[in-house]
């Protein structure tokens, strides 16, 4: 918990803007005050950034930075294979696009292994390493072992966030045009409407009937008359 107290306390110092990509300076002077960390947890806006390493603590002074690894012979502020091959891993919180490492004090009798997900890659000097379409998940390591030589200092890491593709939405149905509901009958008045069904045809018939009677009482010769 203390390691992590102290870390972000120097955030906004240690990580710097580049173009579209965030860059780590583990050669900013605050760094200096988490030596003796064997796991540095970095929160950026990019996401989470973990070093780690089991060959010794990490290490920064004004030269560079490193491993310490235990041992008077060793090289405290780089890393090198003095006392023991030293090596760190660096693991994201997201998927991110790895663009460079930077290095310095990389000399021509040093033998660095710097593994990415499906390749290994070699350093032939100081200066920045690009590492172009290098996407990493949160499941990949970049390793980086030391193999021989007089070791050398990783000054800065530069990675941006991937960004996937967020799904289309599906799309909007149209919304329905309410329709009235039908109002149920109750008990009597279906009744009353059932009887003025039967009752209304019955007197449409009978008054039917009264016209044709008196259309034939009319029709009737007046026979008193002739």
């Amino acid at each position: 918990m203390q390691i992590f107290t102290r870390l972000l306390a120097f955030l906004s110092l240690l990580v710097t803007a580049n173009a579209a990509a965030l860059v780590i300076d583990f050669r900013a002077a605050e760094i200096e005050a988490l030596d003796g960390a064997s796991v540095l947890d970095i929160d950026t806006v990019e996401g989470g950034v973990r070093l780690l390493t089991s060959a010794g603590v990490f290490n920064r002074t004004a030269v560079g930075f490193g491993i310490n690894a235990s041992g008077s012979a060793d090289d405290a502020d780089a890393i090198d294979g003095d006392m023991v091959a030293e090596w760190l891993e660096i693991a994201f919180a997201h998927e991110v696009e790895l663009h460079s490492l930077t290095i310095s004090g990389f000399g021509q009798s040093d033998a660095v292994s710097i593994s990415v997900p499906s390749q290994v890659l070699t350093i032939n000097g100081s200066g920045l390493l690009e590492l172009p379409n290098t996407r990493l998940r949160t499941s990949d390591l970049v390793r980086i072992d030391h193999l021989s030589g007089n070791g050398f200092s990783l000054d800065a890491l530069a990675f941006e966030r991937h960004l996937t593709a967020q799904p289309a939405l599906p799309p909007i149905n149209p919304i329905p045009t309410p329709r009235a509901p039908a109002i149920a009958a109750s008990e009597p008045d279906a009744i009353a409407l059932m009887l003025a069904g039967l009752v209304v045809p019955l007197l449409a018939r009978r008054r039917r009937k009264t016209s044709s009677s008196v259309r034939s009482a009319s029709a009737q010769p007046d026979i008193g008359r002739q």
